[in-house]
């Protein structure tokens, strides 16, 4: 809302006039033109600062009260502006409604989400699944060069990401899986019709064990070059991550 002005009638402070009287013109001018002086009259800046305070005050006020006011019907009048006639009739057929939806429109939203791709985490044991603000968080991190994108959370840990650029979504697929800690995030190309209580689990936590492993190959790259034969590598256990020299022998 802009800020608006308002010409007041202020009293003039008694202390800050000067007046003089002035003297009477013995040989007034014939036919002269009256003049008629107006005493400057100088108003202190903090009453200046009080009045606009008082103000500011006082529009706050106002438009709270209005907010207070303001009926269900005119927060949701400008919600929709589609006709209720041109919106389609559903069909009873059998025990289920058919409705026919506009295919232009539905068209459109295919092309919106052309940059879109689909994601799941896999949360460890005992760990609480992190909020869109959290994961948008972290991601942010990980993400801090690329254009503008969003993320929705889907249910049942399935997420759906909007990127802007086809070369975003080439970039983040590049990279089979995104460790959170906690948690493990895998995208997936976009689908139609996605719907998370149809999917089904296919992927598990599980210790590989690698039997007969000479001691210079101990290392995490090799560990997990290993390892990334049967699935995405996460982390190695306490035998193995520590150095020969702390390795206890019998």
């Amino acid at each position: 809302m802009k800020d608006r002005k308002c010409l007041i009638d202020f009293p003039t402070p008694s202390d800050l006039v000067e007046t003089k009287p002035s003297k009477p013109n013995p040989n007034p001018p014939s036919n002269s033109i009256k003049e008629t002086i107006i005493p400057t009259t100088n108003i202190p800046l903090k009453t200046l600062e009080n009045i606009e305070s008082t103000t500011n005050n006082n529009k706050n006020a106002l438009l709270t009260h209005q907010k207070q006011t303001k009926s269900f019907a005119q927060a949701v009048s400008n919600l929709c502006d589609i006709p209720s006639s041109q919106l389609p009739q559903p069909v009873l057929k059998g025990d289920n409604f058919s409705i026919s939806i506009p295919e232009e429109e539905y068209l459109v939203g295919l092309e919106t989400c052309k940059y879109n791709l689909h994601a799941r985490i896999i949360w460890p044991k005992g760990s609480s699944p992190l909020t869109v603000q959290a994961l948008r968080s972290k991601l942010s991190v990980l993400w801090k060069d690329l254009s503008l994108w969003g993320v929705s959370s889907l249910g049942k840990s399935f997420f759906e990401f909007t990127f802007t650029r086809l070369e975003d979504v080439k970039r983040v697929r590049s990279v089979s899986s995104w460790n959170l800690n906690p948690g493990i995030m895998k995208l997936f190309a976009w689908t139609r019709d996605f719907n998370p209580n149809l999917q089904n689990s296919t992927f598990a936590q599980v210790w590989v064990r690698i039997h007969g492993l000479p001691q210079e190959y101990w290392r995490p790259r090799i560990l997990f070059a290993i390892a990334s034969s049967v699935g995405t590598p996460i982390c190695t256990d306490a035998a193995s991550a520590k150095p020969m020299i702390e390795c206890t022998f019998g």
